[in-house]
């Protein structure tokens, strides 16, 4: 599931690598510091995700019922989980990638940031 929207993700989203060529406009000492710290957080992270490779676990309902002495609470701590379940299920059967190549309005406002930012 988790690779499914990553890789959606990196369909509609531009290249994680185009970012990291803005360090070359950081001025300053303290700005290129700064910068190269992000990218060393984002490397971080970036190695945890794609270290995850473990199957989703399920919820042993039957151990929690013995610990979870309130019935009520368990009851809905399950209902909670089905319900976003169901709507995790429910976004990851979306086309995300249709959706935003149908997206036509708002495209003025990127366009001009873009003109703005090669002045």
């Amino acid at each position: 599931m988790a690779k499914m929207m990553r890789r959606s993700i990196r369909r509609a989203l531009p290249g994680r690598d185009r970012w990291h060529a803005l360090q070359e406009y950081a001025t300053g000492e303290a700005n290129v510091e700064e910068f190269r710290l992000l990218r060393a957080r984002d490397s971080a992270v970036s190695s945890v995700v794609a270290t995850q490779s473990a199957p989703t676990k399920t919820i042993d309902w039957a151990s929690w019922e013995s610990k979870i002495s309130n019935k009520e609470t368990l009851q809905c701590l399950k209902d909670f989980h089905s319900q976003q379940s169901a709507l995790l299920d429910a976004v990851l059967k979306e086309n995300h990638l249709g959706a935003v190549r149908e997206q036509k309005a708002g495209w003025e406002l990127f366009e001009e940031a873009k003109t703005s930012c090669t002045k």
